[in-house]
């Protein structure tokens, strides 16, 4: 939320450099100055014709919310469900971040599935998923070099600040 441009093209970059074939940027809130930057990212794909990486930027509007409770599986499932009503609820009383970051995780999966990507990982914009240097800093290389039985992996989270902005 309200990251600057220089974090969205950083972020950005940085995934698809390392291997990551699309990057999905919801922005919860739909005024966020950045979303015209992020579209900037997004035409450049198309309009350099950059293979191999995409961008979807998600406007996180009342249009989007309105679709959003007609197909999210949140929703669709609220009533058989104790934990898919309480995100539901969660979010509706309350804007509650973390119910709002699942509907939209489930919502990115979906796309995604759809796309035929067959790797995932859901971060927040101070995140970054980075692959050692054994894995030639490739995280498609990384998950590819998995067998195929392979449904799941745990990346650990570690966060840190820079003390500096120089590097």
């Amino acid at each position: 939320k309200g990251a600057s441009d220089f974090v969205i093209d950083s972020f950005v970059r940085w995934h698809w450099v390392t291997g990551w074939n699309h990057v999905f940027l919801f922005f919860d809130d739909p005024d966020d100055p950045g979303i015209a930057h992020a579209n900037l990212m997004k035409e450049f794909t198309f309009s350099k014709k950059a293979e191999g990486v995409g961008l979807s930027v998600i406007r996180m509007d009342k249009a989007w919310w309105t679709d959003i409770e007609k197909t999210s599986r949140f929703y669709q499932r609220r009533e058989k469900n104790d934990y898919f009503d309480n995100v539901c609820k969660l979010h509706e009383k309350h804007g509650d971040v973390e119910s709002r970051q699942l509907i939209a995780m489930d919502q990115a999966i979906i796309e995604a599935h759809q796309m035929g990507i067959d790797w995932f990982a859901f971060i927040d914009i101070d995140e970054c998923i980075y692959t050692p240097k054994a894995m030639e800093n490739s995280s498609r290389r990384f998950l590819g070099s998995k067998e195929r039985t392979i449904e799941m992996v745990r990346l650990w989270n570690y966060e840190a600040v820079p003390e500096s902005m120089d590097c």
